[in-house]
C-alpha cells in the first residue's frame, strides 16, 4: 500500500470514481461526506492525505480545511481541494491562504490527478508540509473573505439558473411549436411546405425564413409573410442559387449586405438581412432547394438553431420525396394509360375493319390485319406481364426458377428467335462459344436481355447497328448491349434504374414504355447475384453492362 487517502464529498458518484482512481494505484481510501464526518475519521485514525471537495452540506469544504490547519495532529498532513464549483484564481488564492497545498480542478486528467497527489506525498514524507507561517488567524477576516467568495458563488449560480431556466423555457416553448408544427402538416405537399416555413420562423424567433425551390424548369421561393409559393426568375436568387450548389450544411454567411453578389441580388437586397444560416434540401442525392434562416445583425447562430433548422430542412426534404413520389405516380398513370390505349385502339380498329370488310378483304389483306391484332395483343401482355412483375418486386416475391442448364445452347435458342425479330436485321449478337453450363432461371434471362434490346431499339435511330455481346469470366456471365442512340444526361444516369423513371417528361413522351424495363432488368440481375450498369459509348450511344453469377 502506497498511504491512505481521505476522500471527502456529498456527490456519492464522485467518491466511487475518486475511489477507483485511488485504489487503482495502489492506496488506501476512507471517505466522508462532509467536512465534520471527516474531521471526526481523521481525527481517530490520520490519513496521509485529505481530498476534498467545498461546497458540501454541514460543513464545507473551507471550513474543514481551517480546522484542520489549526489541529495540532492534522495540520502537518497535505490539504488538497478537488472541486468544479470554485474555479476563479481568487477561489485558489482563498484555499491556499487557509493553508491547503495544492488546488485542483474537476475534472481532471487521471494521471496529471495522480501525478499531483504522489508528489504531494513525497512532499509529506520528506516533512516538507509545513503550514504557512501566516496562515490567517483573525476570525472575522477569514469569515468575512469567506462570505465575500460564497456571496459571489450564489450570484453567479442565480445568474447561472436564471440563464438556464430562460434557456429550458425558450426550448420548451421551440419544442411544443414544433410539435404542433409537425401534427398539423396534412396532405399537400406544398401547404405542409408552406407550414413548415411559416412557422419555422416563429420557433427560431427571427425575422425571416425563406425556402428556395428549384425545379426542372423553374425557381420558386416559399417566404414568411406571403400565401403560397410562387414563381421567381433565377437572376433574382443568383447567390441563393450558388449556396444550394454547396456540399456542406449547416452554412453561415455573415455580412451579407457588404457582398457585392448580394447587392446586385433582388431578393437578400430587398430583405436587408445581415446573417444567413442555410441548410440543403436534397432528393434522390441532388440538391432541389435551400432552407435560409434571416436575421439582423451578426448571426450568434446557437447549436439549438442550427439543429433545429436542420430539423425543418429535413422535413422539407420528406415533403419534397412525398411530392416526387406523387408526381411519379401521376406521371405513370398518364404513360400507362397512353401505352395501353395505343395496343387497345390498334386491335380495336383492325377487329372492327375484319367485322366490316371481312367479305371484301383478301387473304393477304386479312393475315396482316391478324398479325396486327396479335401484336397488339402481344404488347398488351408485355405491359401486364411486366407491371405484375413491378408489384412483385415490390412484395419481395419476384418469381426466379433458378436451374442448371446449358447456357450456350439455351442462349443460342435466344439468339435465333432475336434475328426472326421486327428489328433483327438490326441487332448483331456474339456469344463466346465456352459458356459451359451454370446455375440460371433462362427465361429471366431473356427477359432480361429483351429489355436491354427494347431499350436500345427504343433510343437510337432505326439505320444504326445495336451490339450484343454475351461471355463467361469463371463463375460469371457477362453481358452487354450496346447502341448508336441518343445516350443518357449525366445528370439522371444513376436515376435511370429507378422504378417508373424516364428521361422524358410527361408532356413530351415521344417513346414507348412505363419507366419499369430497367427496374426490371436490375432486380434480375440482382436476383441472380450481380450488378447491372450504364456506361457512355465512345464516339456516342450506350453501353448497358451486366454480370450474374451462375
Amino acid at each position: 500500500m502506497k498511504g491512505t487517502a481521505l476522500i471527502v464529498d456529498d456527490n456519492v458518484e464522485n467518491l466511487y470514481m475518486l475511489r477507483l482512481l485511488l485504489q487503482g494505484h495502489g492506496y488506501r481510501v476512507m471517505e466522508a461526506h462532509n467536512g465534520e464526518e471527516a474531521l471526526a475519521i481523521a481525527r481517530e485514525c490520520p490519513p496521509d492525505v485529505v481530498i476534498s471537495d467545498i461546497l458540501m452540506p454541514v460543513m464545507d469544504g473551507f471550513t474543514l480545511c481551517r480546522e484542520w490547519k489549526k489541529d495540532e495532529s492534522l495540520r502537518f498532513r497535505p490539504f488538497v481541494f478537488y472541486t468544479a464549483t470554485y474555479t476563479d484564481p481568487k477561489d485558489e488564492e482563498f484555499a491556499l491562504s487557509l493553508g491547503a497545498e495544492r488546488f485542483i480542478v474537476k475534472p481532471a486528467d487521471p494521471e496529471d490527478f495522480m501525478h499531483i497527489i504522489e508528489g504531494v506525498l513525497q512532499d509529506f514524507e520528506a516533512g516538507k508540509v509545513v503550514p504557512p507561517e501566516t496562515l490567517p488567524r483573525d476570525e472575522a477576516s477569514i469569515l468575512e473573505r469567506y462570505n465575500q467568495r460564497l456571496i459571489q458563488k450564489l450570484e453567479k449560480k442565480m445568474l447561472d439558473l436564471e440563464r438556464e431556466t430562460a434557456l429550458r423555457r425558450r426550448s420548451e416553448k421551440r419544442l411544443r411549436l414544433l410539435v404542433n408544427l409537425f401534427l398539423g402538416l396534412g396532405t399537400d405537399c406544398l401547404k405542409n411546405m408552406e407550414r413548415i416555413v411559416r412557422l419555422g420562423r416563429e420557433v427560431l424567433e427571427i425575422p425571416l425564413i425563406a425556402y428556395l425551390r428549384k425545379g426542372k424548369e423553374s425557381v420558386s421561393l416559399i417566404v414568411t409573410g406571403e400565401e403560397e409559393c410562387r414563381k421567381i426568375r433565377e437572376e433574382e436568387a443568383g447567390f441563393l442559387l450558388r449556396l444550394m450548389e454547396e456540399k456542406d450544411f449547416p452554412l453561415v454567411v455573415e455580412a451579407l449586405q457588404a457582398r457585392r453578389e448580394v447587392k446586385d441580388n433582388g431578393l437578400l437586397s430587398v430583405w436587408g438581412m445581415d446573417s444567413l444560416l442555410g441548410w440543403g434540401v436534397r432528393l434522390h442525392g441532388m440538391s432541389v432547394g435551400l432552407l435560409a434562416c434571416l436575421r439582423e445583425g451578426s448571426g450568434g447562430w446557437t447549436a439549438e438553431e442550427i439543429s433545429i433548422a436542420g430539423m425543418l430542412a429535413r422535413a422539407l426534404s420528406i415533403e419534397e420525396e412525398r411530392l416526387d413520389a406523387e408526381e411519379k405516380t401521376r406521371d405513370f398513370i398518364d404513360v400507362a394509360s397512353h401505352e395501353i390505349r395505343h395496343p387497345v385502339t390498334i386491335v380495336r380498329g383492325y377487329a372492327q375493319s375484319l367485322e366490316e370488310l371481312w367479305d371484301r378483304l383478301s387473304h393477304e389483306d386479312v393475315r396482316d390485319m391478324l398479325q396486327a391484332i396479335e401484336y397488339g395483343s402481344d404488347r398488351l401482355e408485355r405491359l401486364a406481364s411486366r407491371l405484375l412483375d413491378v408489384s412483385r418486386i415490390q412484395r419481395g416475391r419476384m418469381e426466379t426458377e433458378v436451374e442448371e442448364t446449358d447456357l450456350g445452347l439455351a442462349l443460342s435458342r435466344w439468339k435465333n428467335y432475336i434475328r426472326r425479330s421486327p428489328v433483327g436485321n438490326r441487332i448483331r449478337v456474339e456469344i463466346s462459344k465456352d459458356l459451359g453450363t451454370g446455375r440460371a432461371d433462362l427465361f429471366r434471362l431473356e427477359e432480361l436481355l429483351d429489355i436491354l434490346v427494347e431499350n436500345a431499339v427504343k433510343f437510337s435511330p432505326p439505320d444504326t447497328e445495336i451490339e450484343v455481346e454475351i461471355a463467361r469470366d469463371g463463375d460469371k456471365l457477362t453481358g452487354a448491349v450496346m447502341d448508336r442512340g441518343y445516350g443518357v444526361p449525366a445528370e439522371i444516369a444513376e436515376r435511370i434504374f429507378e422504378r417508373f423513371f424516364q428521361g422524358e417528361d410527361v408532356l413530351h413522351h415521344s417513346t414507348e414504355g412505363m419507366g419499369i424495363g430497367l427496374y426490371i432488368a436490375r432486380e434480375i440481375v440482382k436476383e441472380h447475384g450481380g450488378r447491372i450498369w450504364y456506361q457512355p459509348r465512345e464516339g456516342g450511344g450506350s453501353a448497358f453492362r451486366f454480370f450474374i453469377t451462375v
